[in-house]
């Protein structure tokens, strides 16, 4: 007789049961996991409540009327605000009911996006010689849109992956036309290429930044809003999440351009990711190039990444010019990756290899 799968909730006494998924080799080659994960880590995770996440298993229940957990799901939402539109998914199946618990948690967790979250993007990363689950992403809906080179460490070398998605069209939302202007071009107003200075971020910047964020080309090619406040960016600044470098460009004593590097952690430390904006009055005299050249600096001479990685925006031109001419190639495109002056609006992944 086949075994009756039941998906639920993610609880706080189900731990136990998580460890033993996520302590076999099998989950962690399949996914960013490492082997021999701490108890106490995974039951401090499992018990921890996060309003953006959705935490699915699968159990099957046992003779002695106990629960064993066959695998879970995490349907993550985005914190930004112009993609609450989107959720990431992860899965984790125990090796002996891939057959069963698999097909279970991702029917549960699409309803769940489709009919009560209105999610209209749900994506995913799978490495790209994880046929199995290629096949069962594919059944369901999910598509690819991006290999991403040396995307981690496994079995001792760098395996790349694919980013998946899944559209909900029957949402019947607004989507930017391929190629249709937003314009956010760049516009330079300055004729003579200034001398640029580039520094780390102090917090005595933030009048600067908070002007350059409320600029509408700052946040219609980054994922800002408009009326961001002072307090906000303060607050942005004085606890930045682990791992971020922000740095700065000066002309002349004035703040004129920012960017930031994430440093990824655990079997993706090699990769990093980079984001920039410059203030419209400089934008297209040499202050970008500047922030990237310091960018790439910083990664590929001071540190032991091994893949530079970005988003951005298919009609923000100026900018990927300027990416191209670091070395940073065309991986694939996000469908609906963001939401920009009232549509859905696509993203180019693209990356930089240092050897």
């Amino acid at each position: 007789m086949s075994e009756i799968v039941t998906i639920r909730a993610r609880r706080a006494d189900d731990w136990a049961g998580v460890y033993e998924i996520y302590s076999h080799e099998h989950v962690a080659r399949r996914s960013l996991r490492v082997l021999y994960p701490s108890p106490d880590a995974v039951r401090e995770a499992v018990a921890k409540v996060d309003e953006t996440l959705h935490a699915l298993v699968a159990v099957i229940a046992q003779p002695d009327r106990s629960e064993r957990v066959a695998g879970l799901l995490d349907l993550q939402t985005s914190k930004w605000h112009r993609r609450k539109h989107v959720a990431s998914l992860h899965l984790a199946v125990h090796p002996d009911y891939q057959d069963v618990a698999g097909e279970a948690l991702m029917a549960a967790a699409l309803d769940l996006a489709d009919s009560w979250l209105g999610l209209r993007r749900v994506e995913l990363d799978v490495f790209t010689d994880d046929a199995p689950a290629i096949a069962l992403y594919e059944k369901c809906g999910f598509t690819r849109e991006v290999t991403v080179r040396r995307y981690a460490i496994r079995d001792g070398d760098f395996a790349d992956a694919f980013v998946m998605a899944r559209i909900n069209e029957r949402l019947g939302g607004r989507r930017k036309a391929e190629g249709s202007p937003t314009g956010f071009l760049g516009s330079p107003r300055a004729k003579e290429r200034p001398q640029v200075v580039v520094r780390g971020q102090r917090l005595s910047d933030v009048e600067a930044l908070y002007e350059m964020y409320n600029t509408s080309s700052a946040y219609a090619g980054t994922m800002g809003v408009p009326y961001r406040s002072l307090d906000d960016i303060r607050r942005m600044m004085e606890h930045p999440h682990e791992g971020f470098y922000p740095l700065v460009a000066e002309v002349d004593g004035r703040v004129v351009g920012s960017s930031g590097i994430s440093f990824m952690f655990g079997r993706r430390k090699y990769v990093a990711g980079v984001g920039m904006i410059v203030h419209p009055d400089y934008q297209g005299v040499g202050v970008g190039t500047a922030l990237m050249r310091a960018a790439v600096d910083m990664t590929q001479n001071w540190s032991e990444i091994r893949r530079l990685e970005l988003e951005v925006y298919p009609d923000n031109l100026h900018a990927i010019a300027l990416y191209e001419k670091f070395g940073f190639e065309h991986e694939g495109c996000l469908r609906d990756y963001g939401f920009q002056n009232g549509f859905y609006i696509d993203a180019l992944k693209m990356a930089r290899l240092f050897d």
